[in-house]
C-alpha cells in the first residue's frame, strides 16, 4: 500500500518540478507569452482544485482501489498527450486532465496512510513517504532541466511513466478489491457546477485581464459578473439545510483548527507553486542560466525541503505544530527578504544558496504539521471531508497565486519599463544594447517586486500562526 501511494504522489512531485524549469522551452516552441505559459501550471492546479471535492464521492462510488487505478491511468495517458501535443491548446487540455487525475493522489493517499497504517509503523511510513516525494522533486527539477536543454521538453512529461507503472502494479497486487455492491452515494451536482464555473470564470479573468484591459472587454466583464454571482451562490447553497450532502462540507469550518488551517493552506499553495513558477523564469530569462544550470541550482531548494520534511516528520508528535509552522513561515519570509536584497541581473549562484535552502525548508516545515493539524480535532467520519477541504484550498491557492504573481510581474514590468525609458533618454550607445539593458533591468525590478509581495504573504502566514489558538 505504501509503495503504491508513494509512487502515485511522486508522479505529481516529479512533473511539477520538471515542468516549472521547462516553461521557457514551451514559450519558444509554441510562441506564447509569459502570461500565457503560466496557464500550463494554472490549468493543472485549477482542474485539481475542482475535482478534489469529488474525490471522496468518487472513491465511495468506484471503491478506493479502482479510483486510484483509474486516476493513475488518467494521469499517465494525459502525460503521453502532453508529450505528443501538436499545439498549445491541446497541451492545456492534457494538463487539465492530468490535474483531474492528480486530485486523488495527495488527499486519498495521506488519508489512507494515516488511518490504516498500524500506529507503531506510522512515523516510519511517513518518513519513507516524504523521502520519496523529496527525491522525486529533485529528480524532476534536475531531470527536467537536462531534458529541456539537451534533448526535448516533451520527454519531461514521460518521466512519471516508470513510477506510474510501478504504482499501478502495486495497486493491483497490494490492495484487495472491496465489495462493489454499495449504495450509490449522493453528490451535490448543483454545487459542483456552481463552483467549477465560478472558479473557471475567475481564473480566466485574472489570466487575461491585463492583456485585454479588464472591464473594457465585454467578455471579461461577463466573466467577472459570473464569478461574482456563482461563487457566493455556491457558498450559500453549501450551508442550506435542504442540502444534506454538500460538495464541500463548510459546516466543518466551525472547527477552528480547520478554519485557521485552510487559510494557511491557501498561502501554502501560493508558496509552493508560486516559487516553482517564478524562480525558474527569472533564472532562465535574466540570470543567463540554461535549463540544466537552473535545475542544478534548484536542487538546493529541494535539499532544504528534504531536510525540513525529515525533521518535521520526526518532531510532529513531540512539539506543538504551531512551532513547526512558525519556523516555516519565518524561513519563507527570510528567504524572500534575502532575494529582495540580493536580486540583481548579475547575481552569482552562491548568493542564491541560502534563500533557496530556506524557501525549501519552509515548505517542509509546513506540509506535514499543517495537513495533520487541520483534521486533528474532526470526528473520524469527517476526516475525509476535512482532507478534501485542505487539498482544495492548497490547489486553489496555487492556481490563483500563480495567476496573481504573473499579473503582478506584468504590471510591474510595464511600470519599470516606462520609468527607466524616461531615465535613459540621453543614452549614447547602440540601440540594440539599450533594448537589451532596458529589458534586463525591467525584468529584474519586476521580479524583485514579486519577491516583496511574497515576503508580505510570508509575514501574513506568520501573523495567522501567532493568532491561531489551536483546539485540543
Amino acid at each position: 500500500m505504501l509503495l503504491a501511494f508513494t509512487c502515485s504522489v511522486a508522479m505529481d512531485a516529479l512533473l511539477s518540478g520538471g515542468v516549472g524549469v521547462a516553461l521557457p522551452n514551451l514559450m519558444g516552441t509554441f510562441g506564447v507569452s509569459f502570461d500565457e505559459v503560466s496557464w500550463v501550471s494554472t490549468f493543472y492546479l485549477m482542474a485539481a482544485a475542482v475535482i478534489t471535492p469529488l474525490s471522496h464521492w468518487l472513491a465511495e462510488l468506484f471503491g478506493r482501489r479502482n479510483y486510484f487505478i483509474g486516476s493513475t491511468a488518467l494521469f499517465l495517458l494525459a502525460s503521453l498527450g502532453c508529450a505528443l501535443s501538436p499545439s498549445f491548446s491541446i497541451l492545456l487540455v492534457c494538463r487539465a486532465l492530468q490535474g483531474a487525475g492528480a486530485a486523488a493522489f495527495r488527499a486519498r493517499a495521506m488519508l489512507a496512510i494515516t488511518t490504516e497504517m498500524p500506529a507503531t509503523y506510522l512515523i516510519e511510513a511517513l518518513v519513507l513517504f516524504t523521502m520519496g516525494l523529496s527525491v522525486a522533486g529533485g529528480v524532476g527539477v534536475a531531470g527536467g532541466g537536462w531534458l529541456g536543454e539537451f534533448v526535448t521538453w516533451r520527454l519531461i512529461f514521460l518521466m512519471p511513466v516508470p513510477l506510474g507503472i510501478l504504482g499501478l502494479g502495486s495497486l493491483l497486487l497490494g490492495l484487495e478489491p472491496k465489495d462493489d455492491h454499495r449504495p450509490l452515494p449522493h453528490v451535490d451536482w448543483r454545487g459542483f457546477l456552481l463552483l467549477a464555473n465560478g472558479l473557471i470564470a475567475l481564473q480566466w479573468l485574472l489570466s487575461r485581464g491585463e492583456r485585454e484591459e479588464w472591464f473594457l472587454s465585454p467578455h471579461l466583464t461577463l466573466l467577472a459578473a459570473c464569478s461574482a454571482i456563482l461563487l457566493p451562490w455556491f457558498l450559500w447553497w453549501q450551508l442550506q439545510p435542504k442540502n444534506p450532502h454538500p460538495l464541500l462540507n463548510l459546516r466543518l469550518l466551525r472547527d477552528r483548527n480547520l478554519l485557521s488551517g485552510l487559510g494557511l493552506a491557501l498561502l501554502l499553495g501560493l508558496f509552493i507553486n508560486g516559487g516553482l513558477f517564478v524562480l525558474p523564469q527569472f533564472l532562465r530569462a535574466v540570470g543567463a542560466h540554461d535549463g540544466w544550470a537552473t535545475g542544478k541550482l534548484l536542487l538546493v531548494d529541494v535539499f532544504g525541503q528534504w531536510c525540513a520534511l525529515m525533521l518535521a516528520t520526526v518532531l510532529a508528535g513531540r512539539i506543538s505544530p504551531r512551532i513547526l509552522l512558525g519556523v516555516g513561515a519565518l524561513c519563507f519570509s527570510t528567504a524572500m527578504a534575502c532575494l529582495c536584497g540580493r536580486w540583481t541581473s548579475g547575481i552569482p549562484d552562491e548568493a542564491l544558496y541560502l534563500p533557496l535552502f530556506l524557501r525549501g525548508a519552509s515548505l517542509g516545515f509546513f506540509i506535514i504539521p499543517l495537513g495533520a493539524w487541520c483534521v486533528r480535532s474532526l470526528p473520524r467520519e469527517h476526516i475525509g471531508e476535512g482532507r478534501a477541504l485542505y487539498y482544495f484550498s492548497r490547489h486553489l491557492g496555487g492556481s490563483l497565486g500563480v495567476a496573481l504573481l504573473t499579473l503582478l510581474a506584468d504590471r510591474r514590468e510595464s511600470f519599470h519599463s516606462a520609468h527607466l525609458g524616461q531615465a535613459i533618454q540621453n543614452w549614447s550607445g547602440s540601440l540594440g544594447g539599450l533594448r537589451s539593458l532596458l529589458w534586463r533591468e525591467t525584468q529584474t525590478l519586476a521580479y524583485q517586486d514579486v519577491f516583496v509581495a511574497l515576503f508580505g504573504f510570508g509575514i501574513l502566514a506568520l501573523l495567522l500562526i501567532l493568532a491561531w489558538k489551536p483546539k485540543n
